[in-house]
């Protein structure tokens, strides 16, 4: 019962209902109308991204009568197709190929398209806003490394070295490894530049190994140069050459600022990878951790590979096993893999008797290796798999080896999921 002083609710006019009813309908058609506009210049965002390649710094590549050019973010061209071959930008800068006859010289371009560097036989980027360029030697083609001549330059073309080198590598931490083939002989004596193009470890001080030349063809695929064993600055340490106390040439270990932290005492010296080094002297391979101290001992009967995320693989009587960041074997030889992948998200592959399984980083076979396939990684903590007693079926198992779905191949089997 509402109290007697209460107003009594008055209805709404006809007229004001009808108003209020048109502005509602109009506001609900409006949000529609712009919901709908908004999807469909979505879907033609969506599809014009998709017509054009290798989209950064806000320009991407497109193809027009077998040319290349430009465009930028809101699908203007803003470089003509005319370009053999055109990379994607980087700092500010693109690598392009223009035809001279049968023969592809590079340049680099800014955004506007204008050359700012001289024609090479091939132009990569190395980092630090920097690039290499070679001319081939004698027009010989480029198979040896004596047929190279790679320059440094920075992003305005200007050529910072001070020499020609056979060899530049990436520059990783500022420094950049750059090699020179002494005429006549077979030596190769290696440095190290900084992104000026000084020559901070001299020339003969670092390391030659891994000297294995990568050249790119532009008009096939994307430049990649991705070269994890060639020696680079890791963890502040470089590994050089220098002569011990008694006068011979021994490896070591410098700092950036061409500083010995561990004497030249090895053989051999790899990069540092998680805080430790496989090293190699006249007792035979070993590792040390920064400090220059052995971890595992020398032995002449084994091969190890660098630590990658705190475990390396060794080799040993034809079979490999595993290492952890102590120097201790968590899976020893005996367990008869003739191979052990890297660890990547806490496992590794596995083949025993050229059947596949996975081992945790505790070296515990959580995968068991008696499948003819398995998938190269878990996807969603599972991974894909064939065993040799059911060729035509495809079990999907977890981490605990258990099977979560199967799935059967009507046809010849397939690696494929």
């Amino acid at each position: 019962m509402l109290p007697e002083d209460l107003p009594a609710l008055v209805p709404l006019p006809a007229s004001l209902k009808h108003r209020l009813f048109k502005v509602l309908r109009m506001a609900l058609i409006t949000a529609l109308a712009a919901f709908t506009a908004w999807y469909a210049y979505r879907i033609w965002y969506v599809g014009q991204l998709n017509r054009f390649d290798h989209w950064s710094n806000g320009m991407a590549t497109f193809k027009a009568d077998g040319k290349y050019g430009y465009v930028n973010d809101r699908f203007k061209i803003v470089i003509p197709a005319q370009f053999k071959t055109a990379e994607p930008f980087n700092d500010e800068r693109a690598i392009v190929g223009s035809s001279f006859g049968t023969d592809t010289h590079y340049h680099l371009i800014d955004k506007t398209g204008r050359y700012v560097s001289e024609s090479y036989d091939e132009i990569s980027p190395l980092g630090e806003l920097r690039y290499r360029a070679r001319r081939n030697l004698d027009d010989k083609p480029p198979t040896a490394l004596s047929n190279y001549a790679w320059q440094l330059l920075d992003t305005n073309g200007k050529v910072l070295s001070r020499r020609v080198y056979q060899l530049i590598d990436p520059f990783r931490q500022q420094r950049a490894r750059v090699c020179i083939k002494l005429h006549k002989t077979a030596k190769v004596d290696c440095g190290f530049i900084d992104p000026q193009g000084n020559e901070v470890i001299a020339l003969g001080q670092g390391s030659n190994d891994s000297l294995a030349q990568h050249v790119f063809d532009f008009s096939q695929k994307p430049y990649s140069d991705i070269r994890h064993d060639a020696p680079h600055v890791s963890e502040d340490l470089i590994p050089v050459k220098r002569k011990d106390r008694n006068g011979i040439e021994r490896y070591g270990y410098s700092n950036r600022q061409s500083q010995t932290v561990i004497e030249p005492q090895f053989l051999q010296a790899r990069n540092f990878n998680d805080g430790l080094a496989v090293v190699t002297t006249p007792e035979g391979v070993g590792v040390i951790n920064m400090q220059g101290r052995f971890i595992m001992r020398p032995d002449i009967t084994i091969k190890i590979n660098d630590f990658f995320e705190q475990r390396a693989i060794f080799t040993q009587g034809g079979y490999q096993g595993v290492l952890d960041n102590t120097g201790r074997v968590i899976v020893p030889v005996s367990e008869q893999y003739q191979s052990i992948g890297n660890f990547s998200n806490d496992v590794a592959s596995t083949i025993r008797n050229s059947l596949n399984g996975f081992i945790d980083r505790s070296g515990r076979a959580i995968i068991p290796p008696i499948y003819e396939h398995l998938g190269g990684e878990f996807v969603d903590d599972t991974v894909w798999a064939i065993s040799p007693q059911n060729p035509s079926e495809m079990l999907y198992l977890n981490r605990q080896n258990q099977i979560v779905k199967r799935k059967h191949l009507s046809v010849m089997h397939s690696t494929n999921p």
